[in-house]
């Protein structure tokens, strides 16, 4: 029973990744369900054994992934940093991953695509909480170690900085096909670290 347990995960593990590769391509609408289970190596009744349809598989593909590189990034910061930093390290290491892996850029297609008929009960809407609350415990931790001001309200700030990271992936996509990324990313971290860090006192 365990062993078939496992085969089944390393089944359905094998489906998303080449699923999160395949949108991060051509996105959701340009990628055919047939395409999926060709490129996922199965027959259609044991692709379907795993999922309904393939809006089911795009929210697994894109949870699968948004996992993956808020691990990656978490991973990539230093041990003796403050909260600050690590933001702004987490931040940086995002937009590297993104065009390391670019199987990871699923997050950035499915994103867009997702939240055009998504409304608040919707599970894609739920899976936001993970980006939420990663900014959310980082201000509040920030408080505490002083690199953050005591006077921002964590879950306020944090959905605002989410906001903005949303709309700059959207808006490079849109303006030179993500070629500016990395320049628009620097330009986030420098408002974030103003609005944010301790207030400097002019003489």
């Amino acid at each position: 029973m365990a062993h078939q347990q496992a085969r089944a995960q390393a089944t359905r593990l094998k489906i998303l990744e080449a699923a999160a590769a395949a949108f991060a391509r051509n996105g959701l609408g340009g990628t055919s369900l047939n395409a999926l289970v060709r490129e996922s190596g199965l027959t259609k009744g044991a692709f379907y054994f795993h999922f309904d349809s393939k809006e089911d598989l795009a929210l697994a593909a894109f949870r699968l992934k948004q996992e993956q590189l808020v691990a990656g990034m978490q991973a990539a910061v230093p041990a003796d940093a403050d909260a600050l930093e690590t933001l702004v390290a987490m931040l940086r290491a995002r937009v590297r991953l993104l065009e390391e892996d670019r199987s990871l850029r699923c997050v950035l297609t499915l994103g867009q695509e997702l939240r055009v008929d998504a409304d608040p009960t919707d599970q894609y809407a739920g899976f936001q909480e993970l980006a939420l609350g990663t900014f959310t415990d980082l201000i509040a931790r920030g408080r505490g170690d002083g690199s953050i001001r005591d006077d921002i309200d964590p879950p306020r700030y944090a959905w605002l900085a989410f906001a903005a990271l949303i709309g700059m992936d959207a808006l490079s996509e849109l303006m030179t096909g993500g070629k500016d990324l990395e320049a628009r990313n620097e330009d986030l971290i420098e408002l974030l670290e103003g609005a944010l860090g301790p207030r400097r006192h002019h003489l």
